[in-house]
């Protein structure tokens, strides 16, 4: 077995199995404060839960390239009677994410090792929506 990973390790890639590592972006490379259901509440009240669950399942079609999300996501949202625009909702949401740093350290010692390094993520995810602040994984 091969020895783990540190920062300034010189262990090469290439006796290594492994060479990249996939990362999920929600929960793990970034968080919305108090999560999503929390950052919903102004707008759905306490049917952000059953709002949540409701886009999800809609934005399935989108996952696989058929449809828009925001268009999807701003007629769900007249639907729960929310009259602010999308754009708004989307700033006010997901525009609050934050970089989990430990994390962020954990992808630039692979990438200081020579490992290649990817985001896997929801790729229906509203154009507003950044990546841990925009910063690149």
């Amino acid at each position: 077995m091969l020895a783990p990973i540190t920062a300034g390790s010189k262990r090469s890639v290439s006796a290594s199995a492994i060479r990249h590592v996939l990362f999920d972006a929600d929960g793990v490379l970034q968080i919305v404060p108090g999560g999503l259901d929390a950052a919903m509440e102004p707008y759905l009240g306490d049917r952000a839960r059953e709002f949540l669950h409701r886009a999800w399942r809609d934005e399935l079609p989108t996952l696989a390239g058929e449809g828009a999300y925001l268009p999807m996501l701003a007629a769900t949202l007249v639907e729960y009677g929310v009259t602010e625009p999308v754009d708004v909702f989307c700033r006010d949401v997901w525009h609050r994410i934050e970089r989990i740093e430990e994390s962020f350290a954990v992808v630039e010692a692979l990438r200081r090792n020579g490992y290649g390094v990817h985001t896997g993520t929801n790729p229906g995810a509203p154009s507003g929506r950044p990546h841990a602040h925009g910063a690149r994984v």
